[in-house]
C-alpha cells in the first residue's frame, strides 16, 4: 500500500469513529485489507462510505454485531469503483443492505425481485421518478449480485442467471408503464383481421445474445428486437369527444412504444442507465423499423434473411410483454432458423464467419488480452456452438439450446464434440467468462480487455481469487494462456483449419471484412482509409446499399451471395483505379439501375475484361457513368471491345452502315435523332473504354472519335436532306453541297467534348439544282440548317455535338452555305495568317464529292502561298502572345495546358508555322493532322531528331492530359491545378502508379519540365 495516502485514510476514519471505535475495528480492518484486491482503493473507499455517514456509532455497532458486513464492503470497496461510489452516494442508508445477511447469500428469483421492485415504484409520481428508481433498484442488485460473486456465494450460472432475471423485470415494468401511458393518450390497440372481431394486439420484448440465453455480463449490452402481434388502429383516447383524433396505426403505437421503452432502459440520465440497448439485430438493423408485425417478421426472415442473423435468433426469446404474441415469433421464425436439411451454403458461410474471426485476432494480435474477441476467446466458444447448432439443430431438437454452458453439455451427449473437448471448452468458458465480470465490475463499463500495466492486471488476478503475494498476475496469465490455447485446439480441429497456418492479411481478406454484416461501422471506415478512400463515411454508405439494397427493394439471399462471390473482384479493381470513390459511387448507382445482382453477374461471366472496363469508366467519367447508370443497356454493348478497334477503314464502314441502318428503324425524325443519339453515345463509351484500358494509343483514340463525327454528320445530313426534300421538293441529292471539316475534325484529333469545326461549301454557278421558289443557296442553306440542328439540338437523349462554323468568310456574320468562288474571293485577298492555319486541316467528310475536290483545289495554293520567313514568323509569335494573355488564364494556382506556355498550342503553331513557311515548295508537309504533321517535317528535314522526339512526346503527352481531364465530366476543360495533391486522381488517370511518391508531385514535374522544353523549342524554331 502507498503509506502516506494510507495513513491519511486512517486518520480520517479515526476522526470519524472515535478512537475507542476505531481501534476496537483496527485488526478486522487490516486483516480484510491485506486480503482486498487493491487494498489502496478498498482503504479509500471505505473511509469515503464511512465519511458520507451522519452516524458513524451505527457504523461501528453493525461491524462489530457481524463481524462479515466489514470483510464484505472492504471487498467490494477494493474491487468496485462504480459500486463504492453508489453506496457513498447513500451514505447512512447504505448500510441497510448489509443488516440483513440473507440480501447478499440467497439467490434472487423473479419474483423476489418484482416484489422489491414494486415496493419502490409504488413511489413513483411520475415517468421521471419512475426512471430514476429503475436506475437505482439496478445497482442496489448490482451490488448484491457483485458481492455474492466477489464473496464466492454464487458460481457463473447463478451470477448470469441473477444479472438476467434483474434485466427482465426492469424491462416487463417499464414495458407496462409505457403501455398504460400510450393507451391512455391512444386507445387500445386493436388486430384489423377480415372477418373476426376486432382484438387487442399483443407486444413482445425479445431478447437476444447474452440475455436471450440468460447469460448477461456485469456490464453487457441487452440485445432487444420489438414486436407485435398483427396491424391495426387503434380505439382512440377516451378523454374528451373526439376519440378517433387520437387514433393512430397499431405500427405506429408500437414504434412509439419501442422507442419510450428503449429511452426508459437505456438513455443515461443523472442516475445513471439500467441497460444499454442494443437495437442492431434487427431486420435492416439501423435504418429497420423498431418494431414489426410477426407477419413482418416472417416475410423478412423468408426472403432475406442471413446465415448471421438465424446465428443472432438462436437465443431469441420474449422476456416482456404480451407471451402469445412472443411465442408465436419464436414459431414462425423456426423453420427459418433451424432447417431440417443440411445447408451446404449456411456452411460455407458459417466457415466465411469463422475467417473474419481469425483475421480480427490476426490484426489484434495472438496475445491480445480481449478475453472475449481475442485468440481462443469466448466469442470462439460461442461461435463453435452457433455454427453446430445452425447445422444440426435443425434435426435434432435437443439441441436447441440457448444457454452455452448447456449447449455444450448436449453437444457432447450427441457426439458432436468429445466429453474431453466438452470439459476443456467449459471449464474455459467459466474462467473466461469471470475474467470478464471482474474487469467489467471495477467501472461498469463495457469491455472486456485485460489492463496491459502490472498494478491494474495485479488488481484483476486478486479480484479472481489469486492471492500469492508477487506471482498474482504470472499466475493468471498462465492460466489465461492454458484455456485459450485449449480453446482455440478444440476450435481449429472441428473446423480442420489450423489457425497459425492463416494467410496474412490481404486485400481479399478486407474485402471479406466489408462482407460481413458483423462488421462495425468504425471498421469498414477503417478499412476505406487504408485504401485511400477520400470520402470514407460515404464508401460506407455505398456499401450499405451495395449490400442490404435501397430501401424497400431488399437483397434476396441468392442475391447476397452473388454479391459476396462478385465483390471481391471489384473491390480489387477499385481500389487500384484512379479514384476510388468516385468508382464506388457510380457502381452503386448502376446496380441499383441494373436491379438484380444475378443479371450483373452474367455480364461479367460473359468477358472476363468487363470488371476491369465497367470500372475503368466509373473512376474515370462522370459523364460516361451517368450515361450507363441512365441506360444500363449499354453495358452489354460495351462488352463487345473488338468492335472498338480495327483499321480506320473498317471502322468508317462499320459506323456508317450501322447507324443508317439504325435510323432506318425510327418512325419519323424525332425519333432517328434519337437513335443517332444512342449510337453515338454507345461508340463514344467504347472508344472511352478502350482509350482507359490502354488498348488504344493517343493518335487511335482519337481518330476512332473523329471517325465517328464523321458517320454522325453524314447520317445528320442525309436526314436533313430527306427532310428538306421532303418538305419543299427538289432533289437534295443535285445540290452539290459538301461538308467540310477543319481544325481538330479536319486533322482527325478530336477529343472528349470537342466542337466540330464545319464549312458548308456550295458549288459555283448552275452546278446546284433547287426546287421552285428557292434559289441553289437557300436551298443548300435549309439543309445545312437542319443538318446543324439536328446535331446540336438537345432531345431526352441529349446532344450529339456542338457545331461551330465560325471560320466560313464573314465569320458567323458571312452566310452559313458559300460558294466555292466566295472562298475564293475572300481567301485572294490576303487573308490574316490565323485564317490560313485554320484551313490546313480542311478535308471533306460528307456531302457532294466533287464540290469538295473543286474546292480543295482552290483552296490548297491560296493557303500554301510564299511567306516571308521573318514576318510570319513574328505574326505567329504576336498571336501566340494575344491567346496567352486572353485565353491562358493562368494564375497562381492553376496551368493553362493548351493556351498557356508550353502548351500545346506551342506545338501546334511550331507546325503550323513550319507548313505555311515550306507547304507552297514541298507538298509533302502538308500532312494534315499535328501527329502525323510532325512525322513528315522531321522526314523532310525541317524539324531536326530531337525537337521531334521533344514535340512527338509532349505532344501524346499533353493530349492524354487533355483526355484525361475532359473524360471526366465530357467537357472542354483545360485548366489543371498546380496542387500536387489535388492532381491524384488526375495523375492515377494518366498511369502514374502508388508504388513511389506521391503521384501528384510526379504530374506536377514531368508537365512542367516538358513545358519548360516546348516553350524553349518554340523560341528557338520561331525565332
Amino acid at each position: 500500500m502507498e503509506a502516506p495516502a494510507a495513513q491519511k485514510n486512517m486518520d480520517l476514519l479515526r476522526r470519524k469513529l472515535g478512537n475507542e471505535s476505531f481501534s476496537s475495528l483496527l485488526p478486522s480492518l487490516v486483516s480484510g485489507l491485506a486480503s482486498a484486491a487493491d487494498p489502496d482503493m478498498a482503504l479509500n473507499n471505505l473511509e469515503r462510505f464511512v465519511d458520507a455517514m451522519d452516524n458513524g456509532a451505527a457504523f461501528t455497532t453493525l461491524c462489530r454485531t457481524n463481524p462479515d458486513t466489514l470483510r464484505a464492503l472492504i471487498t467490494i470497496c477494493g474491487a468496485s469503483r462504480f459500486l463504492s461510489t453508489f453506496l457513498v452516494s447513500l451514505g447512512q442508508e447504505g448500510l441497510r443492505f448489509f443488516e440483513d445477511p440473507a440480501f447478499f447469500s440467497a439467490l434472487a428469483d423473479q419474483r423476489k425481485l418484482r416484489d422489491r421492485l414494486d415496493a419502490m415504484l409504488a413511489r413513483a409520481e411520475n415517468d421521471r421518478q419512475f426512471a430514476s428508481f429503475l436506475r437505482i433498484f439496478r445497482k442496489q442488485e448490482m451490488l448484491r449480485i457483485g458481492l455474492r460473486d466477489l464473496l464466492g456465494k454464487a458460481d457463473l450460472q447463478e451470477t448470469v442467471g441473477d444479472l438476467s432475471a434483474l434485466a427482465e423485470v426492469c424491462l416487463q415494468r417499464a414495458n407496462e408503464r409505457v403501455l398504460h401511458d400510450l393507451v391512455q393518450k391512444h386507445g387500445r390497440p386493436l388486430e384489423a383481421l377480415p372477418e373476426v372481431a376486432a382484438a387487442p394486439a399483443g407486444f413482445a420484448v425479445l431478447a437476444m445474445g447474452k440475455l436471450g440465453g440468460r447469460e448477461l455480463n456485469f456490464s453487457s449490452d441487452i440485445d432487444l428486437m420489438y414486436v407485435y402481434s398483427a396491424d391495426g388502429e387503434t380505439e382512440g383516447s377516451s378523454a374528451g369527444n373526439v376519440p378517433a383524433q387520437s387514433r393512430i396505426t397499431t405500427h405506429q403505437f408500437f414504434v412509439k412504444a419501442a422507442e419510450r421503452l428503449t429511452a426508459m432502459i437505456g438513455e443515461t440520465t443523472e442516475d445513471g442507465f439500467v441497460f444499454r440497448v442494443d437495437l442492431r439485430l434487427r431486420p435492416e438493423g439501423r435504418q429497420g423499423p423498431l418494431a414489426q408485425s410477426l407477419g413482418g417478421y416472417e416475410i423478412y426472415y423468408e426472403s432475406w434473411g442471413q446465415t448471421w442473423e438465424r446465428a443472432a435468433l438462436l437465443k431469441a426469446r420474449p422476456v416482456a410483454g404480451d407471451e402469445a404474441a412472443g411465442r408465436e415469433f419464436l414459431v414462425r421464425i423456426t423453420p427459418f432458423v433451424f432447417r431440417k436439411y443440411l445447408d451446404f451454403s449456411a456452411i460455407a458461410e458459417i466457415r466465411e464467419m469463422k475467417q473474419k474471426i481469425n483475421r480480427d485476432v490476426q490484426q489484434k494480435g495472438r496475445e491480445f488480452r480481449d478475453v472475449k474477441l481475442g485468440y481462443g476467446g469466448i466469442r470462439e466458444i460461442e461461435f463453435l456452438v452457433q455454427a453446430l447448432q445452425l447445422i444440426y439443430a435443425g434435426r435434432d431438437r435437443a439441441l436447441r439450446e440457448k444457454s452455452t454452458l448447456k449447449a455444450l453439455h448436449r453437444l457432447s451427449q450427441k457426439g458432436l464434440i468429445s466429453y474431453e473437448e466438452h470439459a476443456e471448452l467449459s471449464k474455459a468458458y467459466v474462467f473466461l467468462r469471470n475474467v470478464e465480470h471482474r474487469i467489467q465490475i471495477l467501472d461498469d463499463r463495457q469491455t472486456q480487455t485485460m489492463p496491459s500495466d502490472e498494478p491494474g492486471l495485479r488488481a484483476l488476478a486478486r479480484r479472481l481469487g489469486y492471492r500469492t503475494a508477487g506471482s498474482e498476475a504470472e499466475s493468471l496469465l498462465r492460466d489465461y494462456a492454458d484455456h485459450t490455447r485449449k480453446v482455440r485446439t478444440v476450435y481449429d480441429r472441428l473446423f480442420a483449419q489450423e489457425a497459425a497456418d492463416a494467410p496474412p492479411v490481404s486485400r481479399q481478406d478486407d474485402s471479406s471484412l466489408l462482407l460481413d454484416p458483423q462488421t462495425s461501422e468504425t471498421e469498414l471506415i477503417a478499412v476505406f482509409q487504408k485504401y485511400g478512400f477520400q470520402d470514407p463515411a460515404r464508401a460506407h454508405r455505398n456499401l450499405m446499399l451495395l449490400r442490404e439494397g435501397r430501401a424497400f427493394v431488399h437483397q434476396t439471399p441468392r442475391g447476397r451471395r452473388v454479391f459476396s462471390d462478385t465483390f471481391p473482384v471489384l473491390f480489387t479493381e477499385i481500389v487500384q483505379s484512379p479514384d476510388p470513390d468516385m468508382a464506388l459511387n457510380h457502381l452503386e448507382s448502376f446496380l441499383a439501375a441494373q436491379g438484380s445482382w444475378d443479371a450483373f453477374q452474367s455480364f461479367l461471366q460473359q468477358d472476363p475484361l468487363a470488371v476491369k472496363s465497367l470500372i475503368a469508366i466509373f473512376a474515370n467519367s462522370e459523364y460516361f457513368s451517368r450515361m450507363l447508370v441512365r441506360s444500363p443497356a449499354l453495358f452489354q454493348d460495351m462488352l463487345d471491345t473488338n468492335r472498338a478497334q480495327g483499321g480506320a477503314a473498317g471502322a468508317q464502314a462499320r459506323f456508317r452502315t450501322e447507324l443508317s441502318s439504325l435510323m432506318s428503324q425510327g418512325a419519323d425524325a424525332a425519333e432517328k435523332l434519337d437513335l443517332l443519339r444512342r449510337f453515338k453515345l454507345r461508340e463514344e463509351i467504347r472508344i472511352g473504354m478502350a482509350d482507359l484500358l490502354a488498348a488504344s494509343s493517343p493518335k487511335t483514340f482519337s481518330r476512332s472519335l473523329s471517325l465517328l463525327a464523321e458517320a454522325c454528320v453524314c447520317a445528320a445530313l442525309d436526314l436533313a436532306s430527306a427532310e428538306t426534300t421532303r418538305r419543299f421538293g427538289g432533289d437534295a441529292g443535285s445540290t452539290g453541297l459538301a461538308v467540310m471539316a477543319v481544325g481538330k475534325l479536319g486533322g482527325r484529333e478530336l477529343t472528349y467534348a470537342s466542337d466540330l469545326d464545319l464549312l458548308f461549301v456550295a458549288p459555283d454557278g448552275t452546278a446546284a439544282v433547287a426546287p421552285s421558289g428557292l434559289s441553289p443557296i437557300e436551298y443548300c442553306s435549309r439543309i445545312a440548317e437542319k443538318t446543324i440542328s439536328y446535331l446540336s439540338t438537345m432531345t431526352r437523349e441529349g446532344f450529339a455535338y456542338r457545331i461551330d462554323t465560325r471560320l466560313r468568310p464573314g465569320g458567323s456574320k458571312g452566310p452559313l452555305v458559300q460558294t466555292i468562288e466566295a472562298f475564293r474571293s475572300h481567301y485572294s485577298a490576303i487573308p490574316g495568317v490565323w485564317e490560313r492555319q485554320a484551313m490546313l486541316n480542311i478535308r471533306t467528310i460528307a456531302g457532294d464529292d466533287t464540290t469538295a475536290r473543286a474546292f480543295c483545289e482552290i483552296m490548297q495554293p491560296l493557303i500554301f502561298r510564299e511567306s516571308e520567313q521573318a514576318a510570319l514568323a513574328e505574326e505567329i509569335r504576336s498571336m501566340r502572345r494575344r491567346m496567352e494573355d486572353e485565353l491562358g488564364k493562368e494564375s497562381e494556382t492553376q496551368y493553362n495546358i493548351k493556351q498557356g506556355p508550353g502548351g500545346l498550342v506551342d506545338i501546334e503553331f511550331i507546325v503550323q508555322y513550319l507548313q505555311l513557311l515550306q507547304g507552297r515548295d514541298d507538298h509533302a508537309v502538308r500532312a494534315q493532322g499535328t501527329h502525323n504533321a510532325l512525322r513528315t517535317l522531321r522526314k523532310q528535314g525541317q524539324l531536326v531528331p530531337e525537337d521531334h522526339q521533344l514535340l512527338s512526346r509532349a505532344h501524346v503527352f499533353l493530349r492524354t492530359l487533355e483526355s484525361r481531364m475532359r473524360i471526366v465530366a465530357n467537357q472542354a476543360t483545360d485548366m489543371m491545378s498546380r496542387n500536387a495533391d489535388a492532381l491524384r486522381p488526375l495523375a492515377r488517370r494518366m498511369g502514374y502508379g502508388n508504388d513511389q511518391a506521391p503521384e501528384g508531385e510526379r504530374l506536377l514535374a514531368d508537365y512542367e519540365s516538358l513545358r519548360r522544353m516546348v516553350r524553349e523549342a518554340f523560341v528557338r524554331i520561331l525565332r
